[in-house]
């Protein structure tokens, strides 16, 4: 998801700290670290030389400050309407509609054939917004799997894919800025979560989204808000361990919104992104990481590899959301907040 955080990023709110401090502190159930080093090996025999990687042009794309709205701004501070219902009549679950800052030109019937862009503005046309469905009560949810055992654990669920996070709005803004390229694609979501990703690219005209994730709660919620959407026939879910010994299934875009949680999950998805890029006709990649939590960034192993194939280097972007709205995972109710998120965007033929 910086083997340390960088000074100059802004800090989280309090409530992120401690959500910082605490998870660091909890003991989840991953692939020892040696498994990590000695599953590259397997992978390593597999890779061919990468015949296309672009680096992201730092000075071209922070002018486009996705995030980095006008104070006369109100999209990202205007109410929506929120629908409360129960998942298969037990879970309690409520919806949030998320304005995504991409706008639709007013030739574009809506299936990504038009050319509006990402952060253009009203002028642009309508505002692309996608419904998600979040637990109603996620910190009770939290309390149950921090206070559970390891076995009970793997019952209850990954707690924190039950929430939108910042990181997927920033992943489906960059999808927008490559339009022309997701549309009549098949695009592969990576701890898809509650789906915002999922939705924003068939909305853009994806051909296929195969939207995976280890939690089974998590993919309900996520086909419960496609369905609902309208989008059920362009996206497909599938329950994928990413660190089992399966390939990640072909497909021309791959997206990883807010899933380097951990220092384990940041090296496997390093691996993750060297078979990617080891593909004869590689994937492009979006990668989104709000968090940044220490021994995330995968980047350094990444560019080990990059070296050897005589690759440019790749580096993150930062750019900072202002007055985000998500749901608290430790405090009940939604937070407000600002956050410094960082992206990395490989392989787009127009940058």
């Amino acid at each position: 998801m910086s083997s340390r955080r960088r000074r100059t990023c802004e800090a989280p709110r309090p409530s992120f700290r401690l959500f910082g401090l605490l998870f660091l502190c909890a003991s989840i159930k991953l692939r020892p670290a040696a498994g990590l080093h000695a599953n590259y090996g397997s992978h390593a025999a597999k890779r061919a030389i990468v015949r296309r990687q672009t680096p992201v042009d730092a000075e071209r794309y922070r002018p486009r400050a996705l995030f980095a709205a006008p104070k006369d701004d109100s999209s990202l501070r205007e109410e929506r309407p929120r629908e409360r219902t129960k998942l298969r009549g037990r879970l309690p679950i409520i919806s949030r509609t998320v304005p995504l800052g991409i706008f639709l030109d007013e030739s574009d019937d809506g299936s990504g054939s038009g050319s509006g862009g990402a952060g253009g503005g009203s002028d642009g046309g309508e505002e692309l917004t996608a419904t998600v469905w979040e637990v109603e009560h996620p910190s009770e949810m939290m309390e149950m799997w921090w206070s559970a055992g390891a076995t009970d654990k793997d019952k209850i669920g990954d707690p924190f894919g039950v929430v939108m996070w910042p990181g997927s709005i920033l992943a489906s803004r960059e999808m927008a800025r490559h339009r022309d390229e997701i549309r009549g694609k098949t695009v592969l979501l990576l701890g898809a979560g509650t789906g915002l990703e999922a939705q924003a690219a068939a909305m853009l005209g994806a051909g296929k989204v195969i939207a995976t994730d280890i939690n089974k709660l998590t993919l309900k919620l996520l086909n419960f808000g496609a369905e609902k959407a309208g989008l059920g026939n362009i996206v497909q879910s599938q329950v994928f361990d990413l660190f089992s010994e399966q390939n990640l299934p072909e497909c021309d875009v791959v997206i990883a919104a807010d899933i380097l949680y951990n220092e384990m999950l940041g090296a496997q998805m390093g691996l993750r992104c060297t078979e990617l890029l080891g593909r004869d006709d590689p994937p492009k990649i979006i990668v989104t990481d709000s968090q940044r939590f220490a021994g995330t960034d995968f980047l350094p192993f990444v560019n080990k590899v990059m070296e050897k194939w005589g690759e440019p280097q790749l580096g993150w972007v930062e750019t900072v959301m202002e007055r985000f709205t998500g749901s608290g995972m430790l405090i009940e109710g939604d937070q407000t907040y600002d956050v410094t998120v960082r992206i990395l965007s490989i392989g787009w033929e127009k940058e």
